[in-house]
């Protein structure tokens, strides 16, 4: 059973994986529900941190992943979630 939230694997730098997992109280429907995630890594790879998603959080049902892309890096508020993001346990 899957929990429903939604979740992205982004990819920072090549080489710097972190996944957005929605929070649980997040506001149904919301614009952007990247206001209210939870990050984490970073992980060296997308496949380690796919398994530290399912090996510690709820299966959120799928994903989209976001490989890095020099011609569209990440931006001021896409790095900030990155610096909040819980380290791998």
């Amino acid at each position: 059973m899957s929990s429903g939230l939604k979740c992205d694997f982004v990819e920072q730098r090549p080489g710097r994986w972190f996944y957005l997992l929605e929070r649980h109280d997040a506001p149904a429907r919301t614009w952007n529900w990247h206001e209210f995630v939870d990050a984490y890594g970073p992980f060296a790879t997308i496949d380690e941190a796919e398994t530290h998603l399912l090996e510690y959080h709820v299966n959120p049902g799928g994903w989209m992943v976001f490989p890095y892309d020099p011609a569209n890096p990440p931006d001021a508020d896409e790095d900030e979630v990155f610096a909040k993001a819980t380290l791998p346990c």
